[in-house]
């Protein structure tokens, strides 16, 4: 995870490095959202959507669903 640039201490903004903000309960503040980390869709969930179970062995569509979530995630990632 990114660490926060600087702090807020009952009301005060401090640089991060300048003061122990956890200890005192201070809100970081980063210079960028931190990522999050990416989190696929189950068989089960993909299933669900798809309104029914998926023939796995036979017609290749989960397949084609991590495809398509494989280069979602890439454009997710991309700065």
């Amino acid at each position: 995870m990114d660490e926060p640039v600087a702090c807020i201490v009952d009301g005060e903004v401090y640089l991060a490095d300048e003061i122990d903000w956890e200890e005192l309960g201070g809100t970081p503040l980063y210079a960028a959202p931190p990522r999050k980390e990416w989190v696929g869709l189950t068989d089960a969930e993909i299933d669900e959507l798809h309104g029914s179970p998926m023939s796995l062995e036979h017609s290749g569509e989960l397949k084609w669903v991590r495809i398509i979530e494989a280069r979602l995630k890439d454009k997710n990632n991309a700065v």
